[in-house]
């Protein structure tokens, strides 16, 4: 029962960030995307909150900026009150500001390859891991490009690197020794091994989804087409 919860509750996160790729595959049908894409459900305060965690960045100038801005009269007076509530008032948005001038910027989630590299700046591990969705996500969607055709390109994306990834010896050549061993140990279903992966790390259901969402986010292209198929 607990197993079953745990596999709901991930997949519910991951469904949420999905929704956060952009529609970005085919290429002729690239656009500008909206940076609030699948969190318009949220504030414009949390959500820039959820991107600053996620992406490192939001749609925002620095407090700097904003002082700079109303000191030179770009934003007035009458901007402040009407964007001032009972608690935000222009003079506590002000002192705000001013307290906030050289405020840190506040830390993106970074994913474990993140952390290794940053540990050993020379590891690449990040990507290592970009490197290797790669590889795999175009052994799998191949469509007759290459000279080797996989074996398991009628599974599903999961069951053919599994499959694949047994005989692999790339990643333990790169470092992570007894990785094909490791691989026979896994569930067989991506939504087993998601719901593992994410009880192995301890995540919360309220940390899951912002969790996710660097993992996702990372590996730009083959996401948007794996997204797209």
């Amino acid at each position: 029962m607990i197993a079953h919860l745990e596999t709901t509750a991930t997949a519910t996160a991951v469904a949420a960030a999905l929704v956060r790729i952009p529609p970005l595959w085919p290429l002729k049908h690239f656009v500008a995307v909206n940076p609030f894409s699948g969190i318009t459900h949220l504030s414009f305060t949390e959500a820039c909150q959820l991107l600053e965690r996620t992406m490192g960045a939001a749609p925002l100038q620095s407090p700097a900026d904003y002082l700079n801005a109303y000191q030179n009269e770009e934003i007035s007076a009458a901007d402040l009150a009407a964007a001032a509530t009972a608690d935000w008032t222009p003079e506590c948005l002000s002192e705000m500001l001013q307290k906030n001038l050289h405020s840190a910027p506040i830390k993106c989630i970074a994913t474990v390859a993140d952390l290794l590299d940053s540990e050993r700046p020379r590891a690449h591990w990040s990507v290592f891991i970009i490197e290797e969705i790669s590889k795999w996500c175009a052994v799998t969607y191949d469509e007759n490009q290459t000279t080797w055709r996989s074996p398991w390109q009628k599974e599903s994306l999961y069951t053919a690197w599994k499959s694949g990834a047994i005989h692999d010896r790339n990643p333990e050549a790169f470092g992570l020794v007894g990785f094909r061993k490791f691989i026979t140990k896994l569930p067989a279903n991506s939504s087993a091994c998601s719901a593992n992966a994410n009880r192995e790390a301890g995540s919360s259901n309220v940390a899951r989804f912002t969790c996710l969402l660097p993992l996702i986010l990372s590996a730009t292209l083959t996401r948007d087409f794996v997204a797209y198929t």
